[in-house]
């Protein structure tokens, strides 16, 4: 698979919640991203390191507490992850902190959830 020309100026994305590296693999490899992969699952970690891209790395963390310096991605991606948060607010407020300015946040997910009270709405009006 040919990697695709960078979009909207994206060159870094965090993906929080990346289990065995499905998407991240695909964000590296599809638009030649560099991706650092987080989860709370050693397992999942370590079978995502087993896998891993030149263009990937991957670490043991929760998306409430980013072991990430501020404004280093231009992307925060979780797939199929909101439903696992203990703190849905703090992971927002962490995402926000670790964006660049006019970052993107992309939250995929299958559950219903209320829309009022989904913290993203408060940090990213925008969506």
């Amino acid at each position: 698979m040919a990697a695709r020309p960078l979009r909207n100026g994206i060159k870094r994305v965090l993906d929080i919640g990346c289990g065995t590296r499905r998407f991240s693999r695909l964000l590296a490899t599809w638009w030649a991203w560099t991706v650092i992969g987080l989860d709370p699952s050693a397992q999942m970690i370590g079978e995502a390191r087993h896998r891993d891209l030149a263009r990937c790395h991957y670490d043991q963390a929760t998306g409430e507490s980013l072991p990430i310096a501020s404004d280093g991605f231009q992307a925060v991606f979780m797939s199929m992850a909101y439903h696992h948060l203990t703190n849905p607010l703090q992971v927002a407020q962490e995402a926000g902190r670790v964006l660049t300015d006019n970052g993107y946040l992309i939250v995929r997910t299958a559950t219903k959830e209320n829309l009022t009270n989904v913290p993203v709405f408060h940090y990213f009006p925008g969506a």
